[in-house]
């Protein structure tokens, strides 16, 4: 039986799921899924079949980010938390790495305290701002390099960061751009050494100036390592 402890309603906007399982209980999984139209975050357990909703003001969406460009609209969409990653902090348990959509800025919660219900009232989750232009939607994270891949919704690019580097613009850099087919990256995922992602160009759609003579859905796959070479995540012990 599942119970589900949330309201739905029209304006939701649940856009990506992220799972967190543990390696000797897959029982004991958690699924985050981030709501962009109602700013918020909803938490599942599979142990337990229940869900909850989680509300904090670093899911809402920066009124000072928004106004940027993207597939040659100005984009001034109200949307709240979209990019989620989870990264393995050791004895300190997983963070998830998060932000919204109209941000530029970067945050971090330990999951326990999104598993256990605790109060988020007084914490802090900045980490850093990522510099003007870098709203993102999607983003991953991959293991083996340490590097958080973002969707760049506001470039039409990939961008990429060395988690273990401060969170701020010279640290972030740019490995993939592309005005058409890096239009609007609506997901981004890592899986082993590769990075997928699904593109389109829903800014043109949603003011009518889409042309269906062209290619307007495009998904891509590039190798983790050959897209951060030469960038600051490069580090000379990796291959």
């Amino acid at each position: 039986m599942y119970n589900c402890s949330i309201s739905i309603h029209w304006a939701t906007g649940l856009t990506s799921i992220t799972v967190e399982v543990e390696p000797n209980s897959c029982q004991n999984a958690f699924a985050y899924i981030n709501d962009l139209a109602t700013e918020g975050l909803v938490v599942f357990s599979l142990k337990d079949r229940s869900s909850w909703r989680v509300d904090h003001p670093t899911f809402k969406h920066d009124v000072a980010a928004m106004n940027f460009t993207s597939s040659g609209h100005v984009i001034n969409w109200p949307d709240g938390l979209f990019g989620m990653a989870l990264v393995n902090k050791g004895c300190s348990g997983t963070n998830l790495y998060y932000h919204p959509l109209v941000s530029t800025q970067e945050f971090a919660v330990n999951t326990t305290v999104l598993k256990t219900r605790a109060s988020l009232e007084k914490a802090d989750f900045l980490i850093g701002n990522r510099g003007s232009n870098s709203q993102s939607g999607s983003s991953d994270f991959h293991s083996h390099t340490g590097v958080l891949f973002y969707g760049n919704v506001a470039r039409g690019a990939i961008l990429v960061l060395e988690h273990k580097l401060p969170t701020d613009a010279f640290n972030v850099d740019i490995v993939a751009q592309d005005s058409n087919k890096l239009g609007y990256i609506s997901d981004l995922k890592v899986r082993d050494a590769d990075v997928w992602l699904l593109s389109n160009q829903i800014p043109k759609f949603v003011y009518n100036t889409q042309n269906i003579d062209e290619n307007n859905y495009f998904i891509m796959r590039g190798k983790a390592h050959n897209l951060i070479r030469g960038t600051k995540c490069d580090r000379p012990h990796r291959q």
